[in-house]
């Protein structure tokens, strides 16, 4: 008895190490890495916005079936949707329930470093925010996506970020939101008047800390994924239990306390791919949102609130909305 008693904890103890070993490797593996490690098809796609950056958009590929296409949030990628692994990643449920998966990648992330005329050295390179997201990103993506499935209209799932583009492309393109089947909104943001992290709300509590850096020293990478962020990553969040305490607190306080929803064993994955880059005046951007959403009141308030909503909730989708929030969620809105 006490042999098998044995064997099962030495069992035991290599089905974990050889989990661990397998989650480690996926912080140096890209999405189509993942994708090819776990089993999935794949294929990355390539299109060239009307102002030259060059974007990647990865595929599950399904052919003949519906098309979805994922959008992630601010200094994200597109993989975010399968990093959790099978049966838990976005990508990888709507794969298995049939449908045709596309990631979509916004310029300046890891797999979107490239323009016709500039390089991530200049500042040229980063002079967009999310609003040429909408009006340049997303468009090409969609119709690249349509284009090549032959199929009339797709679903649109958008996360943070990738929501507030989408309001802002039905406002400026409501043409496009006859190809949208049904969006589904996760973490939907379009002004911050319910935002309650604390970190957010710092950064845009004065026109100072919202703007000193674009506005001083003109556009830039905000963030980048880099060897330092990866070293912090590694010492602060993979070490002992007080680092990666603290490392939870810290992710705790800008997004929310929900220790029950934080898988700890995935936090150095997490760290390794995010954040996958941005431009300062996407943050400058948000730091707006904050000032205006939390500082006017009377007359000034109700008419920048409804200005925001024309612009931002007022998207006139064809079929249908989906919005899906968290009840601890400390950064989003309510879009009524």
């Amino acid at each position: 008895m006490s042999q098998r008693i044995i064997l099962l904890v030495l069992l035991c103890l290599h089905v974990t190490l050889s989990f661990a070993d397998s989650v480690d490797e996926d912080e140096n593996l890209l999405t189509i890495g993942l994708l090819q490690k776990y089993g999935y098809p794949h294929e990355n796609h390539t299109v060239v916005t009307e102002d030259g950056y060059i974007l990647n958009i990865h595929r599950i590929p399904r052919p003949g079936a519906r098309p979805v296409f994922l959008m992630h949030g601010l200094m994200d990628s597109s993989a975010t949707f399968i990093l959790m692994g099978p049966g838990k990643g976005l990508g990888y449920l709507l794969y298995e329930q049939g449908y045709d998966v596309w990631m979509g990648n916004s310029r300046g992330n890891t797999y979107c470093r490239e323009h016709v005329k500039y390089t991530t050295d200049e500042q040229e390179f980063w002079d967009f925010s999310f609003h040429e997201l909408a009006l340049f990103d997303l468009p090409i993506t969609i119709d690249y996506v349509l284009q090549l499935t032959n199929y009339t209209n797709l679903h649109y799932i958008g996360h943070s970020q990738g929501t507030t583009s989408f309001w802002i492309l039905g406002s400026e393109r409501p043409e496009y939101m006859e190809k949208i089947l049904l969006m589904q909104a996760l973490a939907p943001i379009a002004f911050f008047e319910y935002c309650k992290s604390p970190i957010v709300n710092f950064l845009g509590a004065t026109d100072l800390t919202a703007n000193l850096v674009s506005r001083l020293l003109g556009p830039s990478e905000f963030l980048p994924s880099d060897d330092f962020l990866n070293m912090f990553s590694d010492v602060l969040c993979n070490s002992s239990p007080l680092g990666l305490k603290l490392c939870k607190n810290v992710l705790f306080l800008f997004a929310g306390y929900s220790p029950a929803q934080l898988n700890e064993t995935m936090l150095p994955v997490i760290l390794s791919h995010d954040p996958a880059g941005a431009s300062t005046k996407q943050g400058h951007g948000q730091g707006d949102f904050i000032l205006w959403s939390k500082r006017f009141v009377g007359p000034a308030r109700r008419c920048f609130q409804t200005l925001l909503q024309v612009a931002q909730c007022g998207a006139q989708i064809s079929r249908g909305l989906s919005q899906i929030q968290s009840f601890g969620l400390h950064v989003g809105h309510r879009c009524t």
